[in-house]
Formats: C-alpha cells, structure tokens, sequence
C-alpha cells in the first residue's frame, strides 16, 4: 500500500475514485 494506500483511500471517502483505481487500489 504505501502513499498510494492513503491516497487512493482518502480519494474513496471521498467518493471521487474512478473504478478503475480503485480495481488497482483494491477496493
């Protein structure tokens, strides 16, 4: 995970990741 973990978590709270990142963050 690192940063990306964070970030891409932080962008799911917020509800404004794309599918496809969150495919590859894992959901």
């Amino acid at each position: 995970m690192g940063k990306k973990g964070l970030l891409t978590d932080q962008l799911k709270q917020l509800g404004q990741l794309p599918p496809e990142e969150r495919r590859e963050a894992g959901q």
